[in-house]
């Protein structure tokens, strides 16, 4: 009775150890097979509209393949258009700081110091904005 204890008590010990390796193995491929399970999820309506109206499994499949790859793909291009966007309007704001028009970037970035320093609790930095004179250039 021992030996078998001992017996099963090594295979789950062993069984445990492998299927923390198989873990290992298979954990770069878990947010990808997850995002996909989502995608499956929210596009099986159009594959299912497109096989009403398409009787060619193949060809139905090969649409609605096609119309999620589309609008990932337009998704990340406006993703794209809008960061560019952004850091353009940021560089642009650093580059020419007296250009006498105040951007939405340095703005931006007023408000982010000013919301990070008081997060953590102590007074943000005071950065002159565009424009504006710096409150150690003012006369008093």
């Amino acid at each position: 009775m021992t030996n078998y204890r001992a017996t099963l008590a090594f295979l789950a010990v062993l069984s445990a150890v492998a299927v923390f390796f198989c873990y290992l193995l298979a954990a770069p491929f878990l947010k990808p097979i997850a995002f996909s399970f989502l995608l499956a999820i929210m596009f099986y309506p159009v594959h299912a509209r497109m096989r009403r109206w398409i009787p060619n499994r193949n060809v139905a499949a090969f649409l609605s393949t096609s119309v999620v790859i589309f609008f990932i793909s337009l998704a990340a291009v406006l993703l794209g258009r809008a960061i560019v966007s952004g850091l353009v309007d940021i560089y642009q704001s650093l580059a020419n700081p007296q250009s006498g028009k105040e951007s939405s970037a340095s703005i931006s970035l007023v408000w982010l110091n000013a919301r990070s320093a008081r997060s953590i609790g102590i007074f943000p930095l005071q950065f002159p904005t565009c424009g504006a004179p710096s409150p150690a250039r003012r006369k008093r």
